[in-house]
């Protein structure tokens, strides 16, 4: 038997369109996210009624460019983009259900594993990012 320490401090942090202003789907890409999230990432969608922490459906991903890329998928997915498609059918249906679409980043300082360090710049290798 193998025992593995690992340590692993985490939050998500929302993502945003303004200083102090938070994205919601399905709002456009706005210039600020464009720069600020033009970058690998970990990010969910966190699917709430009132308050971020109360009931709640999550779907998690990650991207090689969260935007204006993946979240352009989401909004303005092509033909062959099923899993594209489904998600944003499904986001469609609850927020007519009264339901608020929030997308998150992950943001960690390090996961150490045994010895070993991960930052967040390794997630530029998508490999790293299907992992953590």
């Amino acid at each position: 038997m193998y025992n593995i320490k690992v340590e692993f401090a985490y939050y998500w942090k929302p993502i945003l369109i303004g200083v102090d202003k938070e994205y919601h789907f399905p709002q456009k890409i706005t210039p600020f996210i464009r720069k600020s999230y033009n970058h690998p990432a970990i990010y969910r969608w966190n699917i709430f009624r009132n308050e971020p922490d109360d009931e709640k459906l999550v779907y998690i991903g990650e991207a090689q460019e969260l935007c204006p890329q993946r979240i352009n998928g989401y909004l303005n997915h092509g033909h062959s983009q099923q899993t594209n498609k489904q998600i944003k059918r499904k986001f469609q249906g609850y927020l007519d259900n009264g339901f608020i679409i929030r997308l998150e980043i992950l943001q960690f300082d390090n996961i150490k594993i045994d010895n070993f360090v991960l930052t967040n710049n390794d997630l530029y290798d998508k490999h790293i990012r299907r992992f953590v």
